[in-house]
């Protein structure tokens, strides 16, 4: 899987991805997906895209202060999904990011 995050760069491999993950994020911060954001549209012979906006919330304070949009590339195979590319960017306050 390669990320696409405009405030922290490009991982190109699952390894780094992992370790990012486990420094960065696991344990300050949750992602949840704003409902009415998500869209989904197939891709023939190969899977699906994803789309929406995610609200970021502080583990530790509960509190939810940030948004990004987001964009995944899907991939089916045998009837396994797995995400091969992913975008996040326009990370702002929550006021700054619209649900469209």
């Amino acid at each position: 899987m390669e990320l696409y995050q405009d405030n922290g760069g490009v991982t190109w491999d699952r390894e780094t991805m992992i370790s990012n993950t486990q420094k960065f994020a696991c344990g300050k911060f949750t992602s949840n997906l704003i409902n009415q954001s998500f869209n989904a549209f197939s891709i023939k012979d190969y899977g699906a895209i994803t789309e929406g906006v995610h609200l970021f919330c502080q583990s530790e304070t509960q509190q939810c202060e940030g948004k990004a949009k987001f964009v995944m590339v899907w991939r089916n195979t045998n009837n396994n999904w797995s995400i091969t590319r992913f975008l996040s960017y326009g990370h702002g306050e929550n006021n700054q990011i619209t649900n469209n």
